[in-house]
């Protein structure tokens, strides 16, 4: 979005220097408003990409013919 030019402009910024620090400190600043923002087309997600996952199957039962033997130990 950034590279598209959706980033406000910055009309004022100011700074303050600290003792010791390598950076200005950014104490205010003031901004234009925000352009509005139009996706091209190839920004545009395809349908269904964050469409909930649903549940997966259910297992197929498998019935178990029971003779009455018993477990062998």
């Amino acid at each position: 979005m950034a590279s598209e030019g959706c980033l406000a402009k910055a009309l004022a910024i100011t700074v303050k220097r600290v003792a010791g620090e390598r950076f200005e400190q950014v104490a205010k600043c003031r901004l234009a408003p925000k352009p509005a923002w139009t996706p091209k087309p190839a920004m545009i997600p395809e349908p269904g990409w964050n469409d909930p996952i649903d549940d997966p199957p259910a297992p197929e039962l498998v019935s178990v013919d029971d003779d009455g033997d018993d477990i062998p130990f």
